[in-house]
């Protein structure tokens, strides 16, 4: 029974290349998905300081007569 070396280094090679590429692509979407929830969270998060300040600008002169 022979051996044959090149077919099972070849296709050794070949587990180990698409293993890199799909842990290289997992990661690439990951960094997508948290980049893509940091901004709808930044988003949000100016929306909400944007109110904040609409609210505090109204009671600007309430507030100084009692401070």
């Amino acid at each position: 029974m022979e051996v044959h070396h090149p077919k099972f280094v070849k296709g050794f090679l070949e587990e180990v290349v698409i293993i890199f590429v799909t842990i290289s692509i997992t990661f690439a979407a990951e960094r997508i998905v948290e980049h893509y929830i940091h901004a709808k969270q930044g988003k949000s998060a100016l929306v909400r300081l944007a109110a904040e300040l609409k609210r505090d600008t109204e009671d600007f002169v309430f507030n100084v007569n009692i401070h």
